[in-house]
């Protein structure tokens, strides 16, 4: 098992939950869940969000846990860029690029660090 799958095992038994109650929670389907837990998939932004959604816990937790964010707690990632890797993990790839380009450009603009 992976760092990640025994952290939703644990999460499932100190809830006293099987995986037939976080799949109806969170609306993944029981076949996905299974493959998680089995370590045969990795969860992506979405299925962290909506375990996290279930669980009731920041939706950054489960991605600290997924290796999706860094597990620093003090990593500048916060609320917002998670937002933002959400709508983008749908675009197409040349979609993304053109944002990375904007992005850079308002860097450079605006002079951030």
């Amino acid at each position: 098992m992976t760092e990640f799958t025994d952290w939703l095992q644990a999460e499932l038994d100190r809830r006293s939950w099987d995986a037939a109650k976080l799949a109806r929670l969170s609306g993944i389907t029981a076949a996905q869940l299974s493959k998680i837990l089995l370590g045969l998939q990795k969860p992506g932004i979405k299925t962290c969000t909506l375990i996290a959604k279930a669980f009731d816990i920041p939706d950054v937790v489960v991605l600290r846990k997924a290796n999706i964010l860094p597990s620093d707690p003090k990593s500048r990632v916060d609320e917002l860029d998670i937002k933002i890797l959400f709508i983008l993990k749908d675009m197409p790839r040349e979609l993304k690029e053109e944002v990375l380009a904007y992005i850079r450009m308002l860097k450079d603009f605006h002079s951030l660090k």
